[in-house]
């Protein structure tokens, strides 16, 4: 992990997720539809996306733009 210079293990996991297309950020996270019985138990790179299915599979941390 140190070799690639990430700072954490979070850097790490966000590194492995895909490259917003909106800004180019490096924080997507992955939609999980459904609903959580402890949301707050939920690994910082994973959105929740709530009981309504729909076709997008990531989301931006920072810009908030989701795609598929």
């Amino acid at each position: 992990m140190r070799d690639g210079g990430f700072t954490s293990s979070v850097a790490f996991r966000f590194a492995q997720h895909p490259q917003c297309p909106n800004c180019g950020g490096r924080r997507s996270k992955r939609i999980q539809y459904g609903m959580p019985a402890d949301p707050e138990s939920w690994e910082p790179w994973v959105s929740i996306g709530g009981c309504c299915v729909s076709p997008e599979k990531w989301e931006c941390q920072l810009c908030e733009h989701q795609w598929s």
